[in-house]
């Protein structure tokens, strides 16, 4: 009828992924209670509610990197997410078992991916672990930002051959020593620079990526000494520099959409360092909107713990919303004091 507009019908088909994303991660902090039941159920470090491959372009550029590995072989897929990944794989593999115990994705799989999944696919909604001695994969595949070694551990059980994030990796029973960089990890090489200078960070710094502390993963954690000057009146009355080192600390935590996981993870680790910051790869416009919707809270804790936030524009040039300030929590202080005692020494 001319002059109507009418309004699109919305299917699970053409609903956007994105949108479905986000109202899961709202969902999850209105009702953590939930979630926390489904934790305690798969309990062992399974169940973290972290999307690592979540559109399809990502799922088509990672399967062209190992398609020449998984070519007409049985795969098994460990924390399959929303089944991106697995359906790829399916065009090139002979069959793919998929994994995934997380119903909130399953049910993004089921909603809206189901009817498109190949034959050979089969999605299964359970613990991998549970299902190691009944299938004989010929390679096992592991795309994770967390839970690295849960996960490989899993692997293990299934294969000696294994694709860890893209990557094929030898699984010998020993640590992997060679670090792993995740695609996210890419936003450390870009938000460095910029947090060298705000901070003055001095050449001697150390980064260590994934590392524990205090029972917490941390994407990235930065230490390095600065030098801080003083003056002192000796013995004969002359007035004389002196200076002395301290050890300075900052948290990264790094995402390329998840908003609400990268601020929950800075908030819940930012007694761990001095400095912390959130970087996500989002439009400044678009993460403007999220927090002032969705995200409120989660943002006013972020000013209130002066937690520092870096997105990205549409160019993928950094952009510093929120600068870090110094944690000045006096157990952390007493703990950086120790330290300068002993550089001192």
């Amino acid at each position: 009828m001319a002059g109507v507009l009418l309004k699109q019908k919305i299917t699970w088909r053409n609903f956007k992924l994105d949108k479905l994303i986000s109202f899961i991660y709202e969902l999850w902090y209105k009702d953590r209670e939930y979630f926390n039941l489904i934790a305690e159920y798969h309990k062992g470090g399974g169940y973290h509610l972290i999307l690592t491959i979540y559109n399809e372009e990502i799922a088509k550029q990672e399967v062209e990197k190992i398609k020449h590995l998984i070519k007409d072989k049985i795969v098994v897929e460990i924390g399959a997410g929303i089944g991106l990944l697995a359906i790829e794989m399916a065009k090139y593999a002979k069959k793919v078992y998929a994994f995934e115990l997380d119903p909130a994705w399953t049910w993004i799989f089921v909603k809206k991916y189901l009817y498109k999944k190949p034959k050979n696919l089969y999605f299964i909604f359970g613990d991998a672990r549970e299902f190691a001695d009944k299938i004989k994969p010929d390679i096992a595949v592991v795309y994770t930002g967390s839970g690295l070694n849960y996960f490989t551990e899993i692997a293990k059980s299934y294969t000696d051959k294994i694709i860890l994030n893209g990557k094929l990796i030898k699984t010998e029973k020993q640590e992997i020593t060679k670090p792993i960089r995740f695609k996210e990890d890419e936003l450390f090489d870009k938000v460095f620079p910029l947090l060298k200078r705000t901070h003055r960070i001095s050449k001697d710094y150390k980064v260590e990526w994934h590392k524990r502390i205090q029972g917490f993963e941390v994407d990235v954690y930065i230490t390095w000494k600065s030098r801080w000057y003083y003056y002192e009146e000796n013995d004969q009355g002359k007035i004389r520099k002196r200076s002395k080192y301290h050890l300075k600390s900052m948290i990264l935590e790094l995402k390329e959409n998840d908003l609400p996981k990268v601020l929950d993870q800075a908030i819940k680790r930012r007694h761990l360092a001095l400095f912390t910051y959130a970087v996500v790869n989002i439009p400044p416009d678009t993460l403007f909107t999220w927090l002032w919707k969705y995200y409120r809270k989660l943002g006013e804790q972020l000013l209130e713990k002066k937690i520092g936030l870096i997105c990205f524009d549409k160019l993928g040039n950094p952009s510093m919303l929120l600068k870090s300030e110094e944690n000045i929590n006096l157990a952390l202080d007493k703990w950086f004091k120790k330290k300068v005692t002993n550089l001192d020494k």
